[in-house]
C-alpha cells in the first residue's frame, strides 16, 4: 500500500512563504522523493498536496506540518512539558 508523506514548514506568520516536500513510500517499504523542497504558502501547500495524491494515488496520505498556535496579538503559544 503506497502511502504519501509530507511535510510542510508554514513559516509561522500570515503572509510568510513556508516550504513542502513530498515523498511516497511504496509496497517495497523503499521512499521515493518527489523533487526538492519548494517555496510554498498554505493556498500552494493545498494544491501541491493535491496534486501528488491525483498523480501517485496513495492509499493514504500523511501529513506533518509546523505550525504553531498564534493569538490575536501575534504571540506564539507553547506547551511546556
Amino acid at each position: 500500500m503506497a502511502v504519501l508523506v509530507v511535510g510542510f514548514d508554514s513559516a509561522w506568520a500570515a503572509g510568510n512563504a513556508g516550504a513542502i516536500v513530498g515523498a511516497v513510500r511504496d509496497d517495497d517499504g523503499s521512499l521515493r522523493g518527489l523533487g526538492r523542497p519548494t517555496v510554498a504558502d498554505f493556498a500552494e501547500a493545498s494544491k501541491r498536496i493535491v496534486g501528488w495524491q491525483t498523480r501517485e494515488a496513495p492509499a493514504a496520505t500523511v501529513a506533518m506540518i509546523d505550525q504553531p498556535t498564534v493569538e490575536g496579538r501575534g504571540q506564539v503559544c507553547t506547551l511546556n512539558t
